[in-house]
């Protein structure tokens, strides 16, 4: 009976083991990974079996270019909002559904990833562009890591803004500086705070003062409703 019980957790401490390595290859080293993988750590979680976060991570960034079977979604909103309660941030996330976002209040977010060598330092240089408006400097930030070698720089953005940046990689005395690219954030819709700032930046004159009238209005009718004790 022991040598039965300790076999059986042997082969599930393995097989625990090599679910980490596999998800850990596909979300950090871009590996091409076959969809049994997928399948096998969603039915560990049905069976309510210990989920390393990597394998729960891995999972996020294989259905957020596919579509979710109504099944699935339960289990991956749970892990969207376990990895963001643990600060745990990759860009793929803003794939998913504008609902789910706003769950984890990422709906209006704008996430540049960047993958580097282990060991480095990561710094984003990046200058935000008002449509034709290029003046802004260049702002550079000396980026943690995500997970492991993951780096992320979270925006916020409104819609005639975009992102000129680099990253600068510094490992010993070997330094690499990526070529320019620009980032456009996707579509802000004029729901909440951000929302209608971002959708009355496209108005004209007379139709903005109408608008930042009702804004001002619904603002100080909200400070009212909702006091702090």
């Amino acid at each position: 009976i022991f040598a039965d019980y300790y076999e059986g957790r042997t082969y599930f401490r393995l097989k625990q083991a090599y679910l980490a390595y596999v998800s850990r290859e596909y979300v950090v080293g871009g590996r091409q990974v076959n969809g049994c993988v997928f399948t096998i750590i969603a039915n560990e979680y049905r069976k309510e079996e210990e989920l390393a976060d990597i394998c729960k991570i891995a999972l996020l960034k294989f259905y957020s270019s596919r579509d979710v079977h109504q099944e699935l979604e339960p289990m991956l909103r749970e892990f969207l909002r376990e990895m963001c309660e643990k600060q745990l941030f990759f860009s793929f996330y803003l794939d998913y559904p504008e609902g789910w976002l706003r769950e984890v209040q990422l709906y209006d977010k704008s996430m540049i990833e960047y993958h580097a060598k282990s060991g480095s330092k990561v710094t984003i240089s990046y200058q935000v562009l008002k449509g034709e408006d290029d003046s802004l400097s260049y702002q550079h930030e000396v980026l943690l890591p995500a997970y492991e070698d993951t780096y992320i720089k979270t925006l916020i953005l409104f819609g005639d803004e975009t992102v000129r940046y680099y990253f600068t990689e510094a490992r010993g005395n070997n330094v690499i500086v990526t070529e320019k690219q620009i980032y456009e954030p996707k579509e802000a819709k004029p729901i909440g705070r951000y929302g209608r700032l971002n959708d009355m930046a496209q108005l004209d004159d007379e139709a903005l003062l109408h608008a930042m009238r009702e804004y001002e209005a619904e603002k100080e009718l909200a400070e009212e409703i909702f006091v702090a004790y």
